[in-house]
């Protein structure tokens, strides 16, 4: 039975590597150019090849890292997303609490002077808790110096680079390595901003146990207040 020779189309589906060797040998012929405009085309490719089983065990290792980049990038997204619902549902227990609280102080407090001030203390401790609600679902990472290269991952630079008509073009020109790098430093981001959301939310739930601590403390001993 003989067998059924792949398609070009099906050996590129099947390859590992993330650019084939004629693509990134131009890019490489395009370095060495730049880096030696003074030397001919004839110098160049006499330039010693790589040995292709070396350069095959090189992209594969290669576009593994990359993957595995890109899971620990969703992991951290899928984290920060998980933050924000908790805190989400921290703020409905919050305005629940909050709301039964001042909506029955006259039935837990019998003197209008101590209902006045149990009431503030309600109202003060919703107030914390809210701002570290705020602080947690706000966090934000490091900004961008000024000077510092435009990324090709960053939603804010690919849209300006894409206003301007230049990001197809960069995204073309960079070797495998640059967005290695990029992807790398944009994982460093979502990592800062992921350990200050989690940072604030362990504060936000202090400022939650906070207030059911003096909705309770109300509840308990309103009646002994005069």
């Amino acid at each position: 039975m003989r067998g059924v020779s792949e398609s070009p189309k099906m050996r590129g589906m099947n390859d590992p590597r993330i650019f084939a060797d004629d693509v990134e040998g131009a890019r490489v012929a395009r370095g060495l150019a730049a880096a030696h405009p003074d030397a001919a085309p004839a110098n160049l490719a006499q330039v010693e090849p790589e040995d292709p089983s070396l350069a095959r065990v090189r992209q594969e290792d290669l576009h593994w890292r990359c993957e595995f980049a890109w899971k620990i990038f969703a992991q951290n997204q899928a984290l920060i997303a998980a933050t924000d619902q908790k805190t989400y549902m921290l703020i409905v227990m919050s305005t629940l609490l909050i709301s039964l609280g001042s909506a029955n102080i006259d039935r837990f407090v019998l003197g209008p002077f101590a209902r006045q001030v149990a009431l503030s203390l309600l109202v003060a401790s919703a107030v914390v808790f809210f701002l570290l609600a705020l602080v947690t679902l706000l966090a934000r990472g490091s900004k961008h110096a000024p000077g510092e290269s435009r990324s090709l991952v960053y939603f804010a630079h690919i849209a300006e680079a894409g206003s301007e008509g230049a990001y197809n073009s960069r995204f073309a020109s960079a070797s495998q390595t640059e967005l290695m790098d990029d992807l790398l430093e944009q994982l460093t981001h979502v990592s800062h901003i992921l350990t200050k959301k989690m940072r604030n939310y362990r504060h936000c739930w202090i400022g939650a146990i906070g207030e059911v601590v003096i909705f309770l403390s109300i509840v308990l001993i309103g009646h002994v207040i005069h």
